[in-house]
């Protein structure tokens, strides 16, 4: 499904995850997205590579509805200024996502 030009896959009954698809510019994960029925489902996790070699990728704001970041989500991203509402999320990216980066 893609919602405001981002691509997400259902991950079980009431959460979706972000795989990409828009690679440049401002993105901002919402927390809660609806599917074309107006159910809405929660954001909880950015995939594996969703966002690897976006080089033209200036900020991303992600939600603390997402506890899950899949391994090199973020590699080989050249600029990205990233905006985290979650301590967690920050840990994560920081730990072990931001390969590559320069921030």
């Amino acid at each position: 499904m893609v919602y405001n030009g981002i691509k997400y896959s259902k991950t079980s009954n009431c959460t979706y995850k972000v795989t990409a698809n828009r690679c440049k510019g401002e993105i901002s994960i919402p927390e809660i997205i609806e599917d074309g029925y107006g159910n809405p489902y929660i954001v909880c996790e950015i995939a594996e590579e969703a966002f690897k070699g976006c080089k033209h990728l200036v900020s991303i704001t992600i939600p603390h509805t997402v506890t899950k970041i899949g391994e090199s989500a973020f590699q080989k991203t050249v600029k990205i200024l990233a905006q985290y509402q979650s301590p967690m999320v920050l840990l994560k990216l920081e730990a072990m996502l931001l390969k590559d980066v320069q921030l």
